[in-house]
């Protein structure tokens, strides 16, 4: 039985949708013409949009970002970003809630591109998986292996 399925166009002009298969740089151009609240992330190349986030979740991701800032502060040539956006493969495109970089000049493997996007896999990412854990302990946590990412 094969199904399809009509899609209602945003006021906005959205051109992503949840479930959408496609590479990261279609998926970055598209991202870059969605409203600023809009949040996606691209992994093995399938478009996620988040649910709704509990208070759980923010609080653990308050709590991940104050250990990742007070670690790097005592460890220097290390860098944190918190939601911040990692291009990893030419099939994801990702927001971890924490990442710990190693600075490229002290012997990191991620950079920053010219935009501002980490680039690369950094030496640490770190997910609250209380309201995403069907995505973030499964296919996400593959990625990131698969990306080279070791913690």
């Amino acid at each position: 039985m094969a199904t399809v399925s009509k899609r209602v166009e945003e006021p906005h002009g959205a051109r992503l949708y949840n479930g959408d298969c496609m590479r990261q740089a279609e998926f970055h151009r598209l991202y870059c013409e969605m409203p600023e609240d809009y949040r996606a992330e691209l992994i093995g190349g399938i478009v996620f949009e988040p649910s709704p986030v509990s208070n759980f979740h923010g609080t653990g991701h308050a709590d991940l970002g104050y250990l990742l800032k007070s670690y790097s502060v005592a460890t220097p040539g290390t860098k944190v970003g918190v939601a911040v956006t990692v291009i990893l493969s030419d099939e994801d495109e990702v927001q971890p809630d924490g990442v710990l970089r190693i600075a490229q000049e002290c012997g990191g493997k991620s950079s920053v591109s010219p935009e501002g996007y980490i680039t690369g896999p950094p030496e640490m990412v770190a997910e609250v998986a209380y309201s995403s854990r069907a995505i973030d302990l499964h296919l996400k946590k593959a990625r990131y292996a698969l990306a080279g990412i070791v913690e």
